[in-house]
């Protein structure tokens, strides 16, 4: 077989995968396909893409409240996605804003979770993101100092869109909570 065979086979072949995987995707997430903006108790917050050459994100939030620690699996139950999980202040922003449009934010009770938790047994304990394992990278908790944490917390966005930022709660708490993927 001669090299321009063999491009030609592996060009096609690829193909084929593409066509498959799309098409097998569309199945799975039909929201994607129809341009769909309420799917199963969620709202749709948009895409966004923290930066040029990285994933592009597509958000949904929860239209009820649940217990924190249950948010997690649901997220990759419903959309094979995780937990918001915030890695700039552009992407915290976009956020925010989505927020304040679902109307969420107008109650300043509401919290959303997101991937953050306290990791008491890491060398020194720190925050760190759930979906990642890494540490925050970018943070924005209200009074703009990162609190220290204790077992069993989580980090939730709240506030008004004057008064935003993040908090620390227990995990059982009840909060709204956004699937990112």
């Amino acid at each position: 077989m001669s090299v321009k065979s063999n491009l030609f086979c592996i060009l096609t072949f690829s193909w084929i995968i593409t066509i498959l995987s799309a098409s097998s995707l569309r199945e799975e997430l039909p929201f994607k396909q129809n341009n769909i903006t309420e799917f199963d108790g969620f709202s749709y917050l948009g895409s966004f893409q923290v930066k040029q050459g990285q994933p592009r994100w597509t958000y949904f939030i929860s239209k009820d409240e649940i217990p924190i620690s249950e948010a997690y699996g649901r997220c990759l139950t419903m959309f094979n996605g995780q937990l918001l999980t915030i890695f700039t202040k552009e992407e915290d922003e976009y956020v925010r804003l989505r927020i304040q449009i679902d109307g969420i934010g107008a109650d300043p009770t509401a919290v959303v979770a997101t991937a953050g938790k306290w990791n008491p047994v890491s060398s020194p304990p720190r925050w760190e993101w759930t979906s990642t394992g890494g540490p925050f990278i970018y943070a924005n908790f209200r009074g703009g100092t990162t609190p220290p944490g204790t077992a069993g917390q989580c980090v939730v966005v709240s506030g008004e869109l004057s008064n935003f930022g993040w908090s620390n709660v227990d995990c059982g708490d009840q909060a709204y909570y956004i699937c990112q993927f």
